[in-house]
């Protein structure tokens, strides 16, 4: 009985570590809620929606240890105001360290895009995949997309990071630029920006701005609600992270 009882407790001790660990090793999911300005939604080098968009949207991502497979999974969503427009995005990636390095990785990523307009753009839904190599400085990533819906296939060559601006230890700020090349069946577009974010508490107002130009290479087009020819398209908000 003594020894039935040490080996019960054994067993109950061993099992509390192991919750402890799990517990330890699990990283939150994060959702996230935002209403902003744009001056129009930019996706793959061109513009989706009119002048002066007013939006709604949602963000959610679960990390690879949360999930039964080994993947990041994610989605994101706008709904713009005034209008039944929305923008829907689902994903999945995975980061591979190089050498078991904590610097240096590959990320692949996997994404469906789907994009409903009242404007001249029909509905429209694309797969892209994305390659990107993760070091300390600098991401630069290639990605191919294609959609079947509006027969356009491309790819886009890129460089995006996430700088963290700290202040005594905590961080206050994210910053992330982008720059972008896409080049598509009917287009060329060029885009440069970056998006600057206060982190330090759980309502987070933001700005970004990019540099925009576009080469289409035929008059009637439905890709695309304009052509922009270098101009700055500019948005901000705020966004409630949970």
């Amino acid at each position: 009985m003594k020894k039935t009882l040490l080996t019960v407790s054994a067993m109950i001790i061993s099992l509390n570590i192991f919750a402890q660990q799990i517990k330890k090793d699990i990283i939150k999911p994060s959702f996230s809620i935002e209403a902003g300005y744009a001056d129009t939604i930019i996706s793959k080098g061109v513009a989706y929606t009119g002048e002066g968009t007013q939006y709604i949207g949602l963000n959610l991502h679960s990390p690879a240890e949360n999930n039964f497979i080994p993947v990041d999974l994610y989605g994101s969503g706008k709904i713009i105001a005034d209008e039944t427009d929305s923008f829907w995005s689902v994903g999945g990636g995975k980061t591979l360290s190089l050498n078991n390095s904590d610097r240096f990785a590959v990320r692949l990523d996997a994404v469906y895009t789907t994009r409903r307009t009242d404007l001249n753009v029909p509905k429209n839904s694309e797969v892209a995949g994305i390659v990107g190599l993760v070091t300390p400085w600098v991401t630069p990533y290639v990605g191919y997309t294609h959609d079947w819906r509006i027969d356009q296939n491309g790819l886009t060559f890129g460089l995006t990071h996430d700088y963290s601006v700290e202040i005594k230890g905590d961080e206050w700020f994210k910053f992330t630029p982008n720059v972008g090349y896409h080049i598509f069946e009917d287009y060329e577009s060029i885009e440069a920006g970056a998006r600057l974010s206060l982190t330090r508490w759980q309502l987070s107002p933001f700005v970004s701005a990019k540099y925009v130009d576009n080469n289409f290479d035929t008059q009637s087009f439905n890709f695309a609600t304009e052509e922009i020819n270098g101009d700055f398209i500019w948005s901000a908000g705020l966004s409630i992270n949970f």
